[in-house]
């Protein structure tokens, strides 16, 4: 588990040498306020799975909201970042191709 202060995030990674492998599986944790870093475009494909609360998922222009129960899916064309849409926790779990988180 990482957690980053600064921007409000917890990681935690379900699979410890997820790196050796094409899909990385971890548990994104965001306090109020809170965002990961922005990506730069790349080969990856990133799905995720809301846990509790709402994120912003922002590719390039596009930004949607995504909620409990509810999914995402992109590929990694344009910049991206993931971020707390709520006003409460939020959680997610992501899946990304790759290894770049």
């Amino acid at each position: 588990m990482m957690e980053d202060a600064k921007h409000h995030t917890t990681v935690t990674w379900l699979n410890p040498d997820s790196n050796e492998h094409e899909m990385e599986p971890v548990i994104l944790e965001f306090a109020v306020g809170g965002a990961y870093k922005t990506f730069q475009p790349s080969l990856s494909e990133t799905f995720g799975y809301v846990l509790e609360g709402s994120i912003q998922v922002k590719v390039g222009k596009q930004v949607e909201v995504v909620s409990k129960g509810e999914s995402f899916y992109f590929e990694a064309k344009a910049k991206h970042q993931i971020s707390n849409a709520a006003k409460t926790t939020s959680k997610v779990l992501v899946v990304a191709t790759d290894s770049y988180l």
